[in-house]
């Protein structure tokens, strides 16, 4: 199916799950009473129950439902929702069976003609349906209460009596006594869907072979319900029980199913008979050295089990090479090396036979059991449309928790013959409890183990023998296959039992339905897990431990505690337990379990017990649906292995497909791939790897495409653990309150040479500056935080657990840092001292001899590969690190080379206003391109010098090259890792541009303006390079309060300040072309200039407002106050901010209210008979107006009293003015954040909430220390 077809299912299906959903709640409001708080309406006012039967039993139905469902916790709104989108679900699912049984001739016509539909036409004249045609035959009117004529009800009975027929074989989804069949969709709602079923682009759909219909359909179904999800995800929540199977569920990309059926069943198969013709057919079957024999067995002993199942996409692949495996033992039996007699003595047996005896399926959602269910129906009858047909095999992990009086109920009543029956459920009912979270990982058969081992002892101690089953001996529990068995007979047992109670107590008035359908549900997943199977492949869930529940997180740190990391890296470990020895576990998960240090152990285990026989690592995008989450995929088979030699020896075949950048190129180059290898040719992305040359490396990441010199790299070199030690560092539990962008504070309120924590104690210096992480940029850089360190942070230090203060005694410290995550790949750079080091902007610390050393290394290809390899996700840390092995020989050229190379960093850093090291703008382009040109010279030399000291050679070098491009060009393409996307932004722009430099000099001038600069000081920020003439003449241009009016005429407007002070820094000629080129107009540049900085909305390239917010990384520091129509500005330069400033722009505007109340005095003498001078005077009075809005919005803020404080960060300390930046909205949120509390640390929270703030200090030693009281 091509991606068009696909999207056209799941428009069908969002498109009919909403009319279906809305026919549903219309149905149980409007005629059942049912109603959307919740509660029933009085029946009697309800015709339909009134007037007919069978509505009043469905209102009966639907109140004991509600009654259930509030027994097993769920509210009555949760449970209306639920039997919604249930009723919706099943009807859609119902109905497009029916059309999907109707083309492969299966059935006669049921909905593709509605009720002109041959099969209805059939029905009717059957006999034993005279009274059902009578009502055909009186038309569509009249309408009875629930909105149906009676050809209409005729109708209906014919689609339930045909569920029912269907239901014998697919119980679950046909089942006619569930209660959403009883909310049949109206005629209305019948013909509309109908009719979408039915238009000519979408009869392929339905067609022979396109039985993955049913898997997109469920998927479509499900795409609301997962966006939702995910967006939750993203806000920091977690999953609850309901919201798993939108969470999890993924239809898997029938490429690699093939991949992972072929090489697991067909590898089976063919390991049991070497002679297959099946070889040959198998195209996607990896050729591997030295296969494994594998003991005979008959076709229909051999068993595959999907645990997830979904929508049994794996079942229908397995289902057809299985059909290909009877017909070859069919053919063959008798031949040496084939069994005596086959498995079934005809062809048209064989569906039959695999559906009873082959595919099995488990999943947490009951929905996508129901699919597999018709999935396999479908396949099934499409092969032999008379075969037997059972849905036996396929059980829902989600059993619903039993209430200790209905089990007690049940018990007492169902009379069983045997203790030990009573004892399997309430084992049942405890174990099971949680299943809706848990699903598969529910250990259910060590449970049941467990009680029979106690009932052996019990008999042993007695003398007898309890366990009184016909053909049941003691001996019976010795072999695993005996306690199969007895699971088996037991099962059957009691679902016989529990039929009968169910028969018995219908006869008695009673509906038992729901808590028998449950202990069936539990009963049938625990004989399905009670087996080991010879093939076990699925496509497990992902989730992260961040987005678990309470319950599967407890559940995975008590069962899984190796995996507990993601529910796939469980379900591994699962299906490891439910394959029989020598049996195959086949699966597409994350990639992370390879390579990441909290795997370790689990690596290691595993090797211990598999053979990895094949791999295609697929790395991003290998799933076209799949948009908004971090999906870095493998798919592989492995074979659990008793004999530790074959482990150790043997060589895996992997195919490494991270490169190609989509899911249709990776299908492409395996396909290649393996066709190569299947004519005896080599290609470059297939690997052959040994397994215990994984125990090489340190922490054994399955790292298969490491060149042979690379490993003998760790075999015989030193660690950086031992040159440089990498430390974690700080994690202050609150950025926000901790951290603040430099510029935010001003340079002058930074202690930036600390060389201690007893340092900082001394001075009492609160802001200290910040290694945060950031852009991999290589050399220098990204120091754009500090953090609040007074007193050797203690406020942090009293804000545990939630920070933790990490590696003090190595604050301050020189060192080389890198960024834990980036896309972008890995970068180190200088961390020049007097720093304190964060979680994320990681630091080891070689000695001042070794510094330069390591950080070249760092920067080099070989280095980057490496790192690469040991983690290949875009994540860095720690362990990643601290493995990177070192040559053993120094470098003095290398240690110059990179000296320089930082050198020409830090030039970049001088060339922006962001930065601490800002003097000016570059006067030119050329200038930086030259500079950047003679770094990368220098990079390459440093790298070759690199590769020498490892001693590699520059072939390999380019290689290494080769693939390091390949990586990250992928990982950037794919940049979908969660996270702030500010951290990416680079520090220093990497390359300038004739526009991005005129505005930069734009930005200088302004800011010189507004007295941000101190210009001619020595190592003052900004502090230019110009004569002293040109700094005296600048000097007086510059603003004595950092306040400024942007107002044509105005002494001390910023436009023409701007201007002139450009003019005098670059000359007039340079000043008017920057002007230009930076607002790119061609009229007199004051205008120009003016345009550019009177706009606020619009892109970055027309408003210098939106330009300055976005540079400064929505920190901005230079606030335009505002009138409320924005028809006047004064910027002020938040650095100079006092608590006089108001008074002065509240002068300001009174000043130019005055000066235009003459204006507008003047106006009005001739605006009556002057139409012109009328236009201008209106709008004059609306300035006006405007202007006396902007005064008492000031007078406001006056009266109600406001006082800067720098340390509360820009927005914080901006919020209290939102009413004057009408230009900055974030003010205004952030300004209804401190009034709910969220920033009570903060000091606009204690002069505005005092009370509140005092309190809060009382229990919050942190809060007392922030505002002085503790």
């Amino acid at each position: 199916m091509n991606d068009t077809f696909v999207a056209d299912i799941q428009k069908f299906t969002l498109a009919n799950r909403a009319l279906l959903e809305r026919e549903t709640d219309e149905q149980l409001q409007g005629i059942y009473g049912w109603l959307p708080d919740g509660s029933f309406a009085d029946a009697s006012r309800y015709p339909a129950i009134h007037q007919l039967d069978e509505a009043r039993e469905t209102r009966l139905q639907l109140e004991h439902y509600a009654e259930e469902e509030k027994a097993a916790g769920f509210s009555s709104v949760d449970s209306r929702r639920k039997i919604v989108r249930e009723t919706a679900f099943t009807w859609l699912n119902r109905l497009v069976a029916f059309r999907l049984l109707e083309e492969r001739k299966l059935l006669k016509q049921i909905v593709a003609k509605i009720d002109k539909s041959n099969g209805f036409i059939f029905w009717l004249t059957a006999e034993g349906n005279e009274e059902v045609y009578k009502l055909h035959q009186q038309g569509d009117l009249p309408l009875n209460p629930m909105g149906e004529g009676p050809s209409n009800v005729a109708y209906r009975r014919f689609i339930l009596w045909q569920c029912g027929e269907l239901a014998r074989d697919v119980s679950v989804l046909f089942d006619p006594s569930t209660l959403p069949t009883r909310l049949f969709p109206r005629p209305a709602i019948v013909k509309q869907l109908a009719e979408s079923m039915n238009t000519e682009a979408r009869i392929e759909a339905w067609k022979p072979g396109n039985e993955e219909t049913l898997g997109w359909v469920y998927e479509g179904f499900i795409e609301d319900e997962n966006e939702a999800v995910f967006k939750k995800f993203s806000k920091g929540k977690k999953v609850i029980a309901e919201e798993i199977g939108a969470a999890t569920q993924r239809f898997t990309p029938r490429w690699i199913v093939r991949f992972l059926v072929e090489n697991s069943l067909g590898r089976l198969w063919a390991e049991m008979h070497p002679d297959s013709r099946l070889k040959d057919s198998l195209s996607y079957l990896v050729p591997i050295e030295n296969s494994q024999a594998h003991p005979l067995k008959l076709v229909r002993d051999i068993t595959f089990l999907d645990p997830s199942c979904g929508s049994m996409h794996f079942g229908l692949v397995a289902f057809d090479l299985f059909a290909e495996m009877y017909r070859e033992e069919f053919e063959k039996a008798g031949q040496p090396g084939w069994p005596e007699n086959p498995s079934v003595n005809a062809e048209d047996e064989i569906a039959s036979s695999i559906i009873a005896h082959n595919l099995h399926g488990i999943d947490i959602d009951l929905r996508s059991v129901q699919i597999s269910a018709l999935t396999l129906l479908l396949r099934a009858r499409t092969l032999s449309p008379k075969c037997a047909f059972t849905d036996r095999n396929l059980a829902c992990a989600n059993v619903e928790q039993t209430s200790g009086g209905k089990l007690e109920t049940l018990i007492a009543a169902a009379k069983f013959s045997h203790p030990i029956y009573e004892r399997v459920l309430r084992t049942l009912a405890a174990e099971m409890k949680d299943s809706d979270q848990l699903g598969s990982l529910l250990r259910l058969e060590r449970s049941l183990e467990r009680l029979v081992i106690e009932e052996r002892r019990k008999a042993e101690e007695n003398k007898q023998f309890l366990l009184s089953f016909p053909g049941i001996s003691p001996e019976q529990f010795d072999t695993q296959a005996g306690i199969e068995e007895f699971f088996d007979l037991l099962s059957d047992q009691l679902l016989r039992h529990l039929d009968f109670f169910v028969r018995a107590s219908r006869e008695m008035g009673g509906d038992p339905g729901h808590i028998v359908n449950e202990a069936a549900k539990g009963l049938r997943y625990m004989q399905l897990v009670s087996h080991h199977y010879d093939v076990v492949a699925t496509n497990p869930p992902y989730m992260s431990r961040r987005n678990m529940s309470d319950v599967i997180a407890k559940h995975l740190d008590k069962h899984y505690p190796e995996t507990k990391g993601d529910l796939y890296a469980a379900f591994i470990a699962r299906c490891l337990e439910l394959v029989a020895p020598q049996g195959k576990v086949a699966m597409v998960t994350q990639q992370s379990f390879m390579f990441i240090g909290t795997y370790e152990k689990f690596r290691s285990n595993l090797l211990s017990r598999v053979t990895v026989e094949t791999m295609a690592h697929l790395g991003p995008k290998a799933f076209p649906n799949i948009t908004g989450e971090k999906v870095n995929t493998t798919a592989f088979v492995i074979r659990r292995e008793p004999d530790g030699k074959s482990l150790e020896e043997h060589c895996g075949v992997y195919f490494r497909l991270v490169r190609e950048r989509d899911a249709v190129a990776k299908q492409i180059a395996f396909e290649g791939a393996v066709s190569a290898m299947r004519s005896g040719m080599t290609t470059p992305i297939v690997f052959t790897y040994r397994q215990i040359d994984y125990d090489t490396i340190p922490e054994k990441p399955w790292v298969y495409w490491m060149p042979e010199k690379i490993q003998e790299l760790f075999r015989q070199g030193r660690l950086l653990s031992v040159v440089a030690p990498p430390k974690v560092g700080l994690q202050t539990g609150d950025n926000t309150r901790f951290l603040r962008k430099w510029w935010e504070i001003g340079v002058n309120h930074i202690a930036r040479n600390a060389t201690s924590c007893s340092d900082t104690k001394r001075s009492g210096v609160k802001w200290i500056p910040y290694m945060k992480g950031g852009a991999p940029i290589p050399w220098n850089g990204n120091h754009e935080h500090v953090v609040n360190w007074k007193m050797d942070g203690v406020e942090i230090r009293a804000f545990c657990p939630r920070a933790v203060v990490r590696n003090p005694t190595f604050y301050f410290r020189k060192g080389v840092t890198w960024s834990d995550v980036s896309p972008k790949g890995f970068a180190g750079r200088l961390s020049p001292g007097g720093f304190i080091h964060d979680v994320k902007g990681m630091t080891c610390y070689p000695s001042d001899e070794s510094l330069n050393e390591v950080l070249g290394i760092f920067n080099s290809t070989t280095a980057k590969f490496i790192l690469s390899a040991l983690n290949p996700t875009i994540s860095f840390q720690v362990g990643d690190i601290e493995r990177l092995p070192i040559p053993s020989k120094s470098s003095k050229d290398l240690e110059a080379k990179v000296e320089e190379s930082v050198s020409l960093a830090q030039k970049d850093s001088s060339d922006s206003e962001r930065t601490y090291d800002f003097i000016h703008p570059p006067l030119c382009v050329t200038e930086v391109d030259e500079r950047h040109a003679r770094l990368r010279r220098i990079e390459e030399e440093i790298d070759q010098e690199v590769t020498r000291l490892y001693g590699l050679d520059e072939a390999d070098r380019l290689a290494l090259k080769t693939e390091l491009e390949g990586i990250k060009a992928v990982a950037e393409d794919n940049n979908e890792e969660e996270g702030d996307t500010e951290e990416e932004e680079e520090t220093v722009a990497g390359a300038w541009t004739d526009l991005s430099l005129a505005r930069a000099w734009v930005s200088y001038a302004f800011g010189m303006a507004l007295g941000r600069y101190r210009i001619g000081e020595p190592e003052g920020l900004g502090r230019g390079n110009f004569d002293a003439a040109t700094i005296a003449a600048i000097s007086a241009l510059i603003d004595s309060d950092g306040i400024m009016p942007s107002d044509a005429g105005h002494p001390q407007d910023i436009v023409s300040r701007t201007l002139r002070i450009l003019e005098l820094m670059r000359g007039e000629d340079t000043a008017r072309r920057l002007v230009r080129a930076a607002t790119g107009g061609d009229g007199v540049p004051e205008n120009l200039l003016r345009g550019f900085l009177d706009r606020f909305t619009g892109q970055p390239e027309v408003s210098y407002w939106r330009y300055h917010y976005q540079l400064y990384r929505k920190r901005p520091i230079y606030w335009p106050l505002q009138s409320p129509k924005r028809k006047f500005t004064v910027w002020i330069f938040q650095e100079r901010f006092t608590t006089n400033s108001l008074f002065e722009v509240r002068r300001m505007v009174e000043e130019r209210l005055r000066m235009l109340e003459r204006e507008i005095a003047d106006k009005r003498i001739v605006a009556a008979s002057n139409r012109s001078v009328a236009k201008e005077l209106d709008k004059l009075l609306e300035l006006s107006d405007d202007l006396r809005d902007f005064s008492k919005n000031l007078q406001d803020i006056l009266q109600a009293g406001y006082t800067p404080h720098i340390d509360d960060g820009v927005l914080l300390n901006a919020a209290p003015l939102h009413t004057l930046l009408p230009s900055w909205p974030e003010t205004q949120k952030a300004w209804q954040e401190l009034a709910e509390g969220k920033y009570d640390w903060a000091q606009q929270a204690m002069d505005h909430w005092p009370e509140r703030v005092r309190e809060k200090c009382k229990t919050n030693k942190s809060f007392a220390i922030a505002h002085g009281l503790a």
